[in-house]
């Protein structure tokens, strides 16, 4: 795919799940929270912490980046929420639910 095709791709699949993100991150149906507590109980269970890998080595970078992101989006979804609180909020409307205006 050529690159202008693919940022054109993204930026369509991006205007199209916008709304439906703000939806459910604003009904607090699944929000960054669930997906860090998701990422965490992955690393916890396939225990990524306690692999062995060279301390020198890409490996470990890898190891580190990802043992920080369940922090990292916490952190994230905090700020994202202190912004929302002091918005009002949209309205958006949605086809498949007969049109029907949902804040976002």
């Amino acid at each position: 795919m050529r690159p202008t095709v693919l940022v054109t791709v993204m930026f369509c699949e991006a205007a199209l799940t916008l709304p439906v993100r703000a939806a459910s991150f604003h009904n607090a149906v699944y929000d960054a929270y669930d997906y860090a507590d998701i990422m965490e109980h992955v690393i916890t269970r396939w225990n990524v912490g306690s692999l062995r890998v060279g301390e020198a080595s890409h490996a470990a970078d890898a190891q580190a980046w990802l043992m920080a992101q369940p922090d990292r989006v916490r952190r994230l979804a905090d700020i994202a929420a202190k912004k929302r609180a002091k918005k009002a909020p949209l309205r958006e409307q949605f086809a498949w639910i007969f049109n029907r205006q949902v804040d976002v």
